[in-house]
């Protein structure tokens, strides 16, 4: 009966999260048992995806069932104040002093860091941390090659850089399978970059002609330009005072063209 369905769900709950607890602590992981605050996102054994199964079973073992993200907040980590004329004030969470998450989440170590510590590494950090997890660190390498290495991981997506926002999406589309038949618009990507950094985006950059793409970059950078195979000068000002097509052509064939301001600085690098 409907008793004894519920009695054995249980069971199979149990059953499954001790397996689950027991594989996650050989990995590294210090996980307390979930008597708040946990959510089994993970495939389990014996069943397909658990979250919904989970949610029925900890009613029946009477365990509280939070989300994990600070509530003050709204797992923004800060709250926003509102001004009437000027711009909003944001001041820190007072539940959650900034981490994003409550307590019971806070519990949960991988190799003794919460999910708090995670985000607040740089990319060049975490991919060090979890250089043995190939899911992850894949992911990683692609973003410290297009030179966003010194990000961090939590960081608001609102406070990126145009540039920095561009180079996410790049990375984005590195980490997916290629199809050799993608056209990139990327409106000057290296701004902010080191040289260092630029030379690793333009390695990228070169993957990415390589398996077929194409890329058209509206860039100023002269170390970028040089490595077009085509480059159209837009000028012969800025502002009012361009807007037309002064050269055309590949770069040896650009510096030829007096009339080109872009000519007269690439010809010193060529």
């Amino acid at each position: 009966g409907p008793q004894e369905d519920r009695a054995e769900a249980v069971a199979t709950y149990q059953e499954r999260r001790d397996a689950l607890l027991d594989g996650l602590a050989k990995a590294g992981w210090q996980i307390p048992k979930p008597k708040a605050a946990f959510y089994v996102w993970a495939k389990v054994p014996g069943g397909g995806s658990s979250m919904d199964f989970a949610k029925r079973a900890l009613e029946e073992l009477h365990v509280i069932l939070t989300p994990g993200a600070g509530f003050g907040a709204h797992g923004e980590g800060y709250v926003r104040i509102p001004m009437q004329f000027l711009a909003d004030v944001y001041v820190e969470c007072d539940e959650c002093h900034g981490k994003r998450y409550n307590a019971e989440a806070l519990e949960i170590h991988y190799r003794g860091k919460h999910i708090a510590d995670v985000l607040a590494m740089t990319v060049d950090e975490a991919r060090q941390f979890f250089h043995d997890i190939p899911a992850i660190a894949d992911k990683l390498h692609i973003l410290f090659d297009v030179g966003l290495g010194y990000l961090q991981l939590g960081q608001p997506a609102t406070t990126l850089s145009g540039g920095e926002a561009q180079r996410v999406k790049l990375a984005t589309e590195l980490s997916r399978r290629a199809t050799g038949k993608t056209l990139y618009i990327l409106d000057e990507p290296t701004t902010g970059l080191h040289f260092e950094d630029i030379k690793r985006l333009l390695d990228v950059l070169q993957q990415l002609v390589e398996k077929g793409n194409s890329l058209f970059v509206i860039e100023h950078n002269l170390d970028v330009v040089k490595c077009a195979d085509w480059v159209i000068d837009m000028g012969p000002g800025g502002g009012t005072h361009g807007g037309m097509v002064v050269a055309e052509g590949s770069p040896k064939d650009i510096i030829k063209i007096k009339a080109s301001l872009t000519a007269q600085n690439l010809k010193k690098i060529l």
